[in-house]
């Protein structure tokens, strides 16, 4: 993770604030993000399985903040099992900046024509 690069992509895409708290990913938060990251590329699938305590919140923060500045068409459908929201208020942020963005691409385009749900 300290290789220039990656660095420089942690500091520029990884770090997110919750409840006024600077946080940075893990080293297994950042290498799944990548793998996902990648798979998107290619257009494949796959399933990131995580354990109590493992950082999923984040994780999914992460990606799906990459995938909505990545492609300009993207949505993204998150389903639960209980209720993540109040366990993190990045989440809240989250869909406060998915909102903001819909709105801003509602008003460009006139119309909401997006196909891609992740």
């Amino acid at each position: 993770m300290c290789e220039k690069s990656c660095l420089l992509d942690l500091i520029r895409n990884f770090i997110i604030f919750d409840k006024g708290s600077k946080k940075v990913p893990r080293p297994h938060q950042f290498a799944g993000v990548k793998a996902a990251q990648e798979r998107i590329r290619k257009r494949e699938g796959g399933v990131i399985w995580h354990t109590q305590g493992s950082g999923k919140s984040i994780l999914m923060v992460l990606l799906a903040k990459w995938l909505l500045e990545h492609d300009p068409e993207a949505r993204i459908l998150v389903v639960t099992h209980r209720d993540t929201n109040r366990r993190c208020e990045s989440l809240c942020n989250l869909q406060a900046w998915l909102d903001s963005q819909s709105a801003r691409k509602t008003s460009e385009t006139g119309a909401r024509d997006s196909t891609r749900i992740y």
